[in-house]
């Protein structure tokens, strides 16, 4: 990289064999790239295979696929989990070639070379050098006890003679260049004291340590709030323009795909369906697959959910002046509090019998913790929770237990929230057996089993165990589990944040009919404001704290008053083209 905002005396090595084919300055002001190639492809895949060996035979999660890219473009992959796009990527950087009983076959040209037929020294020149990946899962990604600059020291000296001081002033240069406020304080942080937008941007200041010619981006996005989806795909769009870096964008997001890529390759059980430009894609989807996926993302100029019929009702549910002040102590022995946290102050709302409430903020706004406080698994520190007349904050021993089985919660990640040494059947029933509701194990079995079946599982599958599911099949067994008490209120935490967008649709029909059905109430979390609208009737918009906005479904998005409110809905990547594509069934 020739310079970089605030740069010292950076200049890259001479790589060995052919020259550059860009050329680019980028300077504390941001010049555009100036682009010198001969047109050929930077990246040809042809027919690539990817196969894993098992007691039933051989598996092909990537069958014949074959894409070009140039030099500076983007390309797009999109499709379901399972569809292939993760292990295409990886498979560029030849990370799956050497995984046990993998069988890789085909041909990755870059620039000119088969990576397939490198050996495995020359491809450990490579990556990091001129191939870059940045990851989905920046926390687990990166190394928990090394501090956030020496791991991009160490990705520069490995391709770098450089000594450390000039590399750890590059390592500053590079989290500045990523937007990461304060870097000469920040390179010293480890990977937990950075939000999880500021861990994304060093993973990719460390990707594009040694200035590639080709980053692979691993759905980097996915778990990130709407805003700081926004500044991140607007941080990649940015780097590739000024870098001449050509781009690989993996993920399921349609939404997203249409804000970075120009030309998209949806991917389906091992092999390409489709392939077009960002906006023909958008405008005239041509394969079933893709119309399918289109038709399944909700969006926040969709319909909203049909109006509540008319009740003279009590609030199910009240909350007033709800405070929650996380204490903050040091030392080792004797421990004091030397301050606090404060992640709600002082909010209100009812929550009216068979409505379904949105929450929506970004992270740390306080609206999980909202919903603990709510399902009574924090304690407030100030302010009241009135369900169906009770105060959730005096209930006790018996009360308390007696609370949980009108009031239930669906977890944001399911995996984590179900024991992974209960079968499905057994995690379903156990809250039968735990509030005696049925003390006979024969029928909490067929109970376990109905209960599957409701939320559109097979009974016969209640005897594996939760890693044998896929991500929504999980999430479904934390519906059918919350439902086994049959509750009057659900408080779903960011059911669908982590699912596929067919997937997500899925669910969030299954819970809008189990409404219908056995008429439910539901509250439902999420920072995806396309999600709220599909579902809810009245949302609070949470900001630091505070609800900011509170308004029913249609006021909200056709004339939010809140700014904070209008910066949220702005935010929601591909909007634009979402807004003018037309779906034909």
């Amino acid at each position: 990289m020739s310079r970089g905002p605030g740069s010292g005396d950076w200049e890259p090595e001479p790589r060995a064999g052919a020259g550059r084919d860009a050329a680019f300055s980028v300077s504390a002001g941001g010049a555009r790239a100036r682009v010198r190639g001969d047109g050929e492809p930077l990246l040809r895949v042809r027919d690539l295979r990817v196969g894993f060996s098992g007691e039933e035979g051989t598996a092909w999660p990537v069958d014949g696929v074959s894409f070009g890219l140039a030099r500076g473009g983007a390309l797009g992959i999109v499709g379901e989990s399972g569809s292939g796009k993760s292990l295409t990527a990886l498979s560029v950087l030849g990370l799956t070639r050497t995984a046990p009983g993998a069988h890789v076959s085909g041909c990755i040209e870059f620039e000119g070379r088969d990576l397939l037929a490198v050996p495995e020294p020359r491809l450990r020149e490579i990556r990091g050098n001129e191939i870059a990946m940045v990851f989905q899962d920046p926390l687990s990604s990166l190394h928990p006890l090394y501090r956030i600059g020496a791991q991009i020291v160490e990705a520069i000296r490995a391709h770098r003679p450089l000594p450390k001081a000039r590399a750890r002033a590059r390592a500053i240069e590079l989290l500045e260049l990523v937007g990461i406020p304060d870097p000469a304080r920040r390179v010293d942080a480890y990977p937990h004291e950075l939000s999880g937008g500021q861990r994304q941007r060093a993973m990719i200041a460390m990707a594009l340590a040694n200035e590639p010619k080709l980053l692979l981006a691993d759905e980097p996005t996915t778990a990130l709030d709407v805003t700081v989806q926004a500044q991140i795909l607007d941080l990649l769009v940015r780097l590739r323009r000024e870098l001449s870096m050509a781009l690989v964008f993996v993920t399921h997001d349609l939404g997203v795909v249409a804000e970075v890529a120009d030309e998209v390759l949806v991917m389906q059980r091992g092999r390409i369906v489709e392939r077009a430009s960002a906006a023909k894609l958008f405008d005239s989807p041509t394969h079933p697959y893709t119309r399918r996926l289109l038709a399944a993302m909700p969006t926040i100029d969709g319909p909203p959910p049909p109006p509540l019929p008319a009740k003279d009702a009590e609030p199910l549910l009240r909350v007033r002046g709800l405070v929650k002040h996380f204490p903050i102590t040091r030392g080792v022995i004797v421990r004091r509090r030397v301050g606090a946290v404060t992640a709600v102050e002082g909010i209100d709302f009812e929550v009216m019998p068979g409505e379904t409430f949105g929450i929506v903020g970004e992270s740390g706004s306080g609206k999980t913790t909202t919903a603990r406080l709510i399902a009574r698994l924090l304690a407030p520190t100030a302010g009241e929770v009135s369900f169906q007349g009770r105060d959730v904050a005096a209930l006790r021993g018996r009360e308390l237990k007696a609370l949980r089985r009108e009031l239930q919660m669906i977890f944001q990640d399911p995996y984590s929230s179900l024991n992974p040494r209960k079968t499905a059947g057994s995690i379903v029933a156990e809250p039968l057996a735990v509030h005696r509701v049925e003390p006979d194990r024969a029928r909490r079995r067929r109970a376990a089993e109905r209960l599957l079946e409701t939320v559109g599982l097979n009974p016969g599958d209640r005897n594996r165990y939760p890693h044998e599911f896929s991500g929504g099949q999980r999430q479904r067994i934390g519906i059918a589990r919350a439902l086994a008490l049959e509750p009057k209120l659900i408080v779903a935490d960011e059911p669908v944040s982590a699912l596929d967008v067919s997937i997500q649709a899925q669910v969030l029909e299954l819970l809008r009919s189990l409404r219908e059905r056995l008429g439910l109430t539901l509250i439902l979390i999420s920072h995806d404001l396309s999600v709220v609208r599909h579902m809810c009737d009245r949302i609070a918009v949470m900001h630091e704290g505070r609800i900011v906005e509170l308004a029913a479904n249609e006021d909200l998005y056709g004339a939010p008053r809140d700014p904070y409110t209008r910066e949220l809905l702005a935010a929601v990547p591909g909007a634009r083209q979402l807004d003018r594509r037309t779906i034909h069934a």
